[in-house]
């Protein structure tokens, strides 16, 4: 089974870290593909719930068809502002993982994202960021001067008391890097 995304293959992504079934984990802005809605479904089981949060509701209405095809009911879709500290109703201090994949390039306010992670997350949750890489010259990366580099990233992340804690091995196109709160 596909995941819907050959350019960024989600396992790449879900390889060394620690999600178990029963884990409660969301990908923030999906898109249509849900990068890794579909693998996280299969990771937490029927134990587990996967959110989907987006603003577009063509975009989770095409997430959620996609895991009712594919027989994920632990899939949740919420409509909300991840850029709103308080804009996603999914319980505070419940999430073991909070994925942004191909979002960061596009966000208007990341600072507000960032609040929001950390009030969704568990004191032990983790922000999994994934974005393009300043040199991929694939057609659908966005342009260079809208590409945020990973450097700059735990930066903009370590002023709201992020720490990256690992790097992920993603290709060419993508760079990943694993923050936890302190």
């Amino acid at each position: 089974m596909t995941a819907g995304n050959t350019l960024l293959n989600p396992h790449s992504i879900l390889n060394g870290l620690e999600i178990e079934p029963g884990m409660h984990v969301a990908e923030f802005g999906p898109s249509r593909t849900g990068h890794v809605i579909l693998p996280l479904a299969n990771a937490v089981t029927a134990e587990g719930r996967v959110y989907a949060v987006d603003l577009v509701p063509a975009v989770l209405s095409m997430v959620g068809a996609r895991a009712n095809l594919h027989g994920h009911s632990n899939v949740c879709i919420v409509r909300g502002d991840f850029e709103r500290c308080g804009g996603v109703d999914i319980p505070e201090s419940s999430l073991d993982y909070a994925f942004s994949v191909n979002n960061l390039w596009c966000l208007q306010r990341p600072k507000e994202m960032i609040k929001e992670f950390q009030r969704l997350l568990k004191p032990t949750g983790r922000v999994v960021l994934v974005d393009w890489e300043q040199t991929s010259d694939h057609l659908m990366a966005p342009s260079r001067e809208h590409r945020l580099n990973p450097a700059l990233a735990e930066a903009l992340f370590r002023r709201h008391k992020c720490f990256m804690v690992d790097s992920i091995d993603v290709g060419n196109n993508h760079w990943a890097l694993v923050f936890a709160f302190a």
